[in-house]
């Protein structure tokens, strides 16, 4: 009850919170700008605006401009029976299917755990049609505990935990990459459905293929995403004492934990692609960054924080770790204060959209242009959406 009751406050405490953003946004038109007002460059765009776009440039530029490069897997590199996958789920009965027929390819039954996490639908039933060790856990304890619990059945040296609707397809699960670390990240891209997800397409495209591998050749990659992650089976077990097992921001808590460590605390990119569902409508993708992403940084600023600190710190980690802090506690603010300005003053609004297409359009050529050109006009309204 404690894991339900903490998720359902959290989540009653967002739409006041969305209310008041469209109140401020339209008692400014109606008392300040009287409706749109033509405005030039004033002191509002410098003071604002002006510093918010060097920012996002310099990171830009910086993570496009540095060489990078992928650790090269082969099939070779897997040593598959060190492996045990744990996949945490809660009713995931629709998607579960497939991606154990997915990875019954590479995977015996017994080297598969999953944990129902309260499962009402046919989770249990689906694990025991493919013979796979299911942990059956009657009441919800949330999805870090659900792995923890799962934990005690793994005598492997390796755990690849990953989500019930990920797809790994040809990846190549390269425990090698684990020799001197202790977590590895995949470059996990959206299943395509719709223009929605073609627009989500590029921007886990970008933080995967610009983002982390920018982070690759110092084994600093910030974050291995939820969906899915090869890790020290000892790494994780040493994280049950120090993980909150928040669910917002879940899967950069144990990342930083792992930077935090006092041994292998590098953490890599595979070359490897694997594919995940992800929301497919503006109200899921919508409750996904609200409830899930947004909270998910705010709740890491103290370990954020530690990492600004520590001594043994790689630059780029140390930077990343800044970035992120200088992001939610000054930039997001300044962002929520330039909201009625960017709505308000066509002008304002013109300069910023032409201004964030052109920057887009840096990560989208060093990717070599693999989605359609219309998702670069579109990215820069996805992400005022994102912020809301």
């Amino acid at each position: 009850m404690g894991y339900l009751s903490k998720k359902i406050n959290e989540q009653i405490l967002v739409y006041p919170f969305l209310v008041i953003i469209l109140l401020y946004i339209a008692f400014y038109g109606a008392f300040v700008t009287h409706g749109f007002a033509e405005s030039k460059l004033n002191l509002w765009f410098l003071v604002i605006f002006i510093p918010i776009i060097l920012i996002d440039c310099f990171k830009t530029v910086l993570e496009c401009w540095a060489n990078t490069t992928f650790h090269n897997n082969s099939s070779e590199d897997q040593d598959l029976k060190k492996i045990t996958v744990i996949i945490p789920t809660k009713d995931g009965g629709s998607t579960l299917d497939a991606t154990l027929v997915d990875l019954l390819k590479k995977f015996k039954p017994k080297q598969i755990v999953v944990a129902s996490n309260g499962s009402t639908d046919n989770t249990c039933e689906i694990a025991r049609k493919y013979k796979v060790k299911l942990l059956n856990i009657e009441k919800p304890i949330g999805k870090i505990d659900a792995i923890n619990e799962a934990l005690k059945l793994v005598r492997t040296e390796f755990c690849l935990t990953m989500d019930d609707d990920v797809l790994i397809g040809n990846a190549i699960i390269d425990t090698r990459l684990l020799k001197n670390a202790s977590g590895v990240a995949f470059r996990v891209l959206p299943k395509i459905e719709n223009w929605i997800t073609q627009i989500q397409a590029h921007e886990y495209r970008k933080s995967m293929d610009v983002g982390k591998n920018f982070h690759n050749s110092t084994a600093t990659v910030q974050n291995i995403s939820g969906a899915i992650g090869l890790f020290r089976t000892k790494e994780l077990i040493r994280q049950i004492n120090f993980h909150t097992g928040e669910f917002s921001g879940e899967d950069l808590q144990r990342t930083l934990l792992i930077h935090l460590g006092k041994e292998n605390n590098r953490v890599l990119l595979s070359q490897s692609i694997v594919e995940t569902e992800v929301p497919n409508t503006l109200w899921s993708l919508y409750k996904q960054r609200v409830f899930g992403w947004g909270p998910g940084l705010l709740s890491n600023t103290k370990n954020l924080f530690k990492i600004l600190i520590k001594k043994d710190v790689h630059p780029k980690l140390r930077y990343e770790a800044f970035y992120t802090l200088f992001l939610v506690l000054i930039m997001d603010p300044l962002r929520l204060i330039a909201l009625p300005i960017l709505i308000w003053y066509p002008t304002i609004t013109i300069i910023v959209y032409i201004f964030y297409v052109l920057l887009e359009l840096i990560p989208y050529i060093k990717l070599r242009g693999k989605e359609p050109l219309w998702v670069i006009f579109i990215t820069p309204i996805y992400g005022l959406f994102n912020f809301l």
